[in-house]
């Protein structure tokens, strides 16, 4: 039986990394994870069992790239910007946590059409 690919979002992220761990477990997907930052040093999630594309969510182009080649049938998208107890993120004010939380939805909605 064919696997089903899904995309992740924020894919090195701590809600991420548990769902894919997860998804692993049932050895039905392809998974790609995209995410800004790189893997953790050390994290056993990313093996040859899942793909990690570096992408920003909102270059909408690479964004692009990155589903024509995935071709997802199910994306979970679980990026976001916050203030509290993230102090890389709550210095660069609100208009970096809309860009992120509001415009770089809805460029994965776009990328996915």
């Amino acid at each position: 039986m064919a696997q089903t690919n899904i995309l992740v979002t924020g894919g090195c992220g701590f809600i991420a990394t548990s769902i894919i761990s997860a998804l692993l477990a049932t050895k039905q997907y392809s998974i790609t994870a995209i995410d800004i930052n790189p893997p953790s040093l050390g994290s056993t999630t990313f093996t040859r069992s899942v793909r990690y594309v570096r992408c920003d969510i909102l270059d909408i182009s690479s964004l692009r790239s990155v589903f024509h080649e995935a071709q997802p049938a199910i994306v979970v998208h679980t990026v976001g910007a916050f203030t509290l107890g993230a102090r890389r993120y709550s210095t660069r004010g609100q208009e970096f946590l809309f860009k992120v939380n509001v415009d770089g939805t809805k460029n994965v909605v776009e990328a996915s059409g």
